[in-house]
């Protein structure tokens, strides 16, 4: 049973094997059955260059690809057969490029093959290429066709004009009609029936300068549209508007010169986008708005001279942006600020000269920059901050060597940076912090380089720097280059790149190093005679930046010295920037030191001076052994402030507002504030009444009062200077009585007084009258308190009568009347009469002394208010004048004042101050009361001062004015109280004749007096008060 099992087992092995070979040699047979000429490959029939005129009649059919090219064919059609071919099970692919082809029959595939349908269902691929066909061909039984390939033909716009291939090809998803003689494309292209596979379509090399409206518009899923080698001048939304599908658009080498603004607004899905090699120039706001998916953008070799935000904005996910061969001069700022996915930008071969501060900024994922063959000579510091993953920088072929070798921060934030190109960049040193920041590089190319010089530790930075490239560079191997011998020979690497390296000076090196730069020993590098240039005058003890006044000229001197005769040759840097302009006026002075060393000195003079001036200042020494530069200093152009709007001097009512207006310019803006009688002192400010509007340049004042009255002067400072200037505003009041006049009756005999209390600013003036006749002082009838009391003394039958009190100042004037009735007492008088009439008299004594008081009392307080007015200033400008004194001996070169500034809360009380807007117009004036300019004497109150940087200019102080003031005052009370005392004295012999009289006068001013002192006025502030009452006193 068992050995059963293994003949069958046996058997079944070698029948399979029979059937294993005889299936073999079939299909061996089959292969070999190829046509004769052709070559014959699995399923391939290759029968190219055979000089066949029709296809070959032996065509096997196991044959899916079939390849004619290059055969005189000329056409297909039945007479050309002599028999109909077998039908090939599979064919998918027939390829008759460049075979004559000018014409081709529709039933072209029923005339060939003796069962069509069999190519019918299979036939995917047709390649007519490169033939002189001048029709499109339409072709049947060839529903199933995905590729059809017509390029290189005679196609123009009549033959496509109104064909529909949508019937013969239904998938098809592939067209290429590039190379044709097609100038229009125009509406429903090839198709009028939407063809919803077709995802690519071919036009390049073609001569089509107009595409109309919806020319596209039933291939809705195309994916790749080029157009490229064309005339198309505009892009335009009329015929892109329907390609939402399209996700790759070729218009190269056209003549592209506009955009129409929001073109691509409906290719959302579009991912590359190449325009190279047209004639854009200056592109619209919104050119590639809505090409939110964008991914690729080839821009090169157009004439794009700026890249802004409004042409770039939108294309969020951009990663590679081509746009070198341009004449890009400008990138602005904030361009980058919607791109935060770009990955490589080349702005290579443009014109470029200036890196600013944000010309790169927002650009985190930035790993490939490439800035080569540009005019770059001026980079900002910090200006590659935000390049924080950037692996790759090329910037060579520009003129780095000014901004490279004096900046300090070139490389500050490329810390993830590989590889950086600075070839041929006119680079002369390398400082030791030049590379500072780059503590991943590897590959660092300084060749063709006139360097000379590198400084020790220069490359510390990086550990990884290996790959090194100084060829082509002049060092002079002095014993500053020791170092380097070094730190080349640590590395086998370094040592491969030493092969390259050469010494320029001094000669005996320069031949030794033909081979490689470690030929020489390290003890053999020596100084000898400081060859090259260095400082011995620089700008390093600078603290604070330079002050140039605009329209003005300035000097600054950079001071070398050398061992070497070549000549020194100097330039002088404005923002790492070559100055040339023709305001600076350079001059080179060598003066010879030693026996081997000369200084040379170069002085930069700048003239008429302007804003641009401003920046940062250095210069470069040089000769053919080497450079040195100067430590940076800033200089800054101020213009001295000058006012646009000046106070004028204001006259208000009391309860009304005042306004003062001042506005200044200047460079810097200068800081506006404000000064009351040269002092901080406002009264306003303490009780909420003064407001301050900066931006309409006005100074208010509300419910205006008597203590508001001073000069108030305006400050406008700056850097350069300040100036002021003065106005007076001067508050007035309509005269009026403090209280009413009323009726009095007198004794015969007595002395009565009678009130007159007034008030107003100025003080008004009285006069009074006497049943309508001006009366005047007599030896019974005197004026006291400024003519506010009349006393009438031994009163008569004739006083009796109606009294009128007339008060008016410069602004009006005020009347009020009593009525004086003098009472007689009969002689047999009963003791009641006695004691009435004693009653009587004392009240009128009562009253007169009342009134005495009252008048001191008004007096003494006014005199008080004075008095501690003059004091607080007095003790202010005591402490400014300490103030000033203790800056003037500390060497402080800048005048300060103190500045009033009023807070809504009235306890805080600061100083004012704001910045003049001179741009800003004043607003319209309010209610100011009574205009008009002040006394005489206040329009020269009006005044300006003026000062410069670095000076101090002598203002009047307030403690002279405070003086002068109060001096003023002393001697006007000393004028009132001589009047006051001849007028009383020239009356006193006839008025004061009596004895008793007299001595009651005098009890009474010392019951006055007495009074008086019981109050708490400072004694001190009391003697003039106290001195006029006494001589009043031994004059009675």
């Amino acid at each position: 049973m068992i050995r059963l099992k293994k003949y069958d087992q046996i058997f079944m092995l070698v029948i399979s094997l029979i059937i294993i070979i005889i299936i073999d040699n079939q299909c061996l047979s089959n292969r070999i059955d190829c046509p004769k000429r052709c070559n014959c490959y699995q399923t391939i029939v290759n029968c190219a260059k055979q000089e066949f005129h029709i296809i070959p009649t032996d065509l096997p059919t196991w044959t899916e690809a079939l390849f004619l090219n290059d055969n005189p064919l000329e056409t297909l059609v039945s007479s050309h057969q002599s028999s109909l071919l077998i039908s090939p099970n599979n064919l998918t692919i027939i390829d008759l490029t460049h075979t004559q082809l000018r014409f081709i029959d529709s039933d072209v595939l029923n005339n060939v093959f003796n069962d069509v349908h069999y190519v019918e269902k299979s036939l995917r691929n047709i390649n007519l290429n490169q033939n002189e066909l001048t029709q499109f061909p339409l072709i049947n039984h060839v529903n199933q066709l995905r590729s059809l390939s017509l390029s290189n033909n005679q196609l123009n716009y009549e033959s496509i004009q109104r064909i529909d291939i949508s019937s013969f090809y239904p998938h098809l998803e592939y067209i290429d009609l590039s190379n044709n003689l097609i100038k229009i494309i125009p509406k429903h292209f090839l198709s009028t029936s939407i063809m919803s596979n077709l995802t690519q379509l071919i036009l390049n090399n073609n001569d089509i300068e107009i595409i109309e409206e919806d020319a596209f518009e039933l291939f809705p899923n195309l994916k790749v549209l080029k157009i490229s080698k064309n005339n198309i001048q505009i892009i335009s939304k009329s015929w892109l508007g329907k390609l939402i599908h399209l996700r790759e658009l070729d218009l190269n080498y056209n003549q592209i010169n506009k955009i129409d603004i929001l073109a691509f607004e409906a290719l959302e899905s579009l991912i590359s986008l190449k325009m190279r090699r047209n004639k854009l120039n200056n592109l619209d706001d919104g050119s590639f708005w809505g090409l939110s998916n964008l991914q690729k953008l080839n821009l090169d070799h157009n004439n794009i001279s700026e890249i802004n935000e409004g042409w770039i904005y939108g294309l969020e996910s951009l990663k590679e942006l081509n746009i070198k061969h341009n004449s890009i001069v400008k990138i602005g700022d904030n361009v980058w600020k919607s791109l935060r996915s770009l990955i490589e930008i080349n702005l290579s071969f443009n014109r470029l000269q200036h890196i600013r501060l944000k010309t790169f900024d927002k650009l985190n994922s930035l790993q490939i920059l490439k800035l080569s063959n540009n005019n770059i000579s001026y980079v900002d510091e910090n200006s590659f901050r935000s390049l924080k993953s950037l692996q790759i920088l090329d910037i060579s072929y520009n003129q780095l060597s000014w901004t490279l070798e004096g900046s300090n921060g070139f490389f500050n934030g490329l810390g993830h940076l590989k590889e950086l190109r600075l070839d041929n960049n006119q680079i002369r040193l390398i400082y030791k912090h030049t590379f500072s920041g780059l503590p991943n590089l590897s590959m660092l190319n300084l060749t063709a380089n006139p360097l000379s010089s590198i400084q020790k530790d220069s490359f510390q930075w990086s550990n990884n720097l290996n790959r090194i490239h100084l060829e082509q560079i002049d060092l002079l191997c002095d014993c500053t280059m020791k170092w380097l011998h070094g730190w080349l020979q640590a590395n086998h690497i370094r040592r491969e790149n030493a092969r390259k390296i050469r010494c320029k000076h001094p000669h005996d090196l320069a031949i030794r190093t033909i081979n490689s730069f470690l030929d020489i020993k390290p003890e053999e590098f020596k100084c000898q005679d400081f060859l090259k240039p260095y400082l011995i005058e620089d700008f390093n003890n600078l603290t604070k930046p330079i002050a140039a006044i605009k329209n003005q000229e300035i000097r600054f001197n950079c001071k070398v010295a050398t061992g070497s005769n070549d000549k020194i040759i100097f330039k002088w840097f404005k923002d790492s920037q070559l100055i040339e302009h023709d305001r600076a006026i350079m001059e080179n002075i060598a003066q010879p030191y030693s026996d081997n060393v000369t200084h040379y000195t170069s002085i930069l003079h700048l003239i008429n001076i302007q804003d641009e001036d401003q920046g940062k200042y250095h210069c470069m020494a040089s000769n053919s052994y080497g450079s040195v530069y100067s430590n940076k200093f800033t200089v800054n152009v101020y213009v001295a402030p000058y006012f646009i709007k000046r106070p004028d001097n204001v006259t208000v009512r009391v309860g009304h507002t005042a306004k003062l207006e001042c506005a200044a310019k200047g460079q810097p803006n200068p800081i506006v504030s404000w000064q009351k009688d040269g002092g901080d002192n406002f009264p306003a400010a303490m009780e909420r009444r003064m407001h301050v509007m900066p931006a309409d340049d006005v100074f208010f004042i509300v419910e205006v009062k008597k203590t508001d009255m001073g000069s108030y002067s305006c400050h406008a400072t700056n850097d350069a200077g300040t100036i002021v200037s003065t106005a007076y505003l001067n508050v007035i009041e309509m005269p009026s009585f403090v209280r009413k006049m009323v009726d009095k009756k007198s004794q015969l005999g007595s002395t009565v007084s009678l009130e007159c209390m007034a008030a107003g600013i100025p003080m008004p003036q009285i006069v009074w009258y006497k049943d309508g006749e001006m009366l005047q002082p007599t030896d019974r009838h005197f004026f006291t308190a400024e003519g506010q009391l009349l006393i009438i003394v031994k009163s008569k039958l004739s006083d009796q009568g109606l009294y009128s009190c007339n008060i008016s100042n410069t602004y009006g004037v005020a009347s009020d009347s009593s009525y004086l009735e003098i009472v007689t007492i009969s002689s047999g008088r009963n003791s009641n009469d006695f004691i009435s009439s004693f009653v009587f008299g004392l009240s009128e004594h009562l009253m007169i002394v009342i009134a005495i008081l009252i008048c001191v009392i008004i007096t003494s307080l006014a005199w008080i208010a004075v008095i501690c007015f003059i004091r607080i200033q007095h003790n202010s400008n005591l402490m400014k004048t300490n103030v000033s004194n203790n800056l003037e001996s500390g060497n402080h070169h800048h005048h300060h004042h103190r500045n009033v500034e009023y807070s809504n809360d009235l306890n805080s009380f600061k100083s004012i101050e704001y910045e003049s807007d001179a741009n800003f117009d004043s607003s319209s004036a309010l209610d100011t009361g009574i205009g008009g300019s002040s006394h005489s004497n206040e329009d020269e109150i009006s005044r300006e001062y003026y000062s410069l940087p670095r000076r101090n200019y002598e203002f009047p102080t307030n403690h002279n004015q405070s003086m002068r003031y109060t001096n003023s005052l002393q001697r006007n009370n000393k004028h009132f109280v001589n009047n006051s005392h001849q007028q009383i004295h020239h009356h006193s012999p006839a008025v004061l004749s009596s004895k008793a009289e007299r001595n009651r006068i005098k009890r009474i001013n010392h019951e006055m007096l007495n009074k008086q002192r019981t109050t708490n006025f400072p004694t001190k502030d009391m003697t003039d008060y106290d001195d006029y009452h006494h001589r009043n006193i031994q004059m009675i």
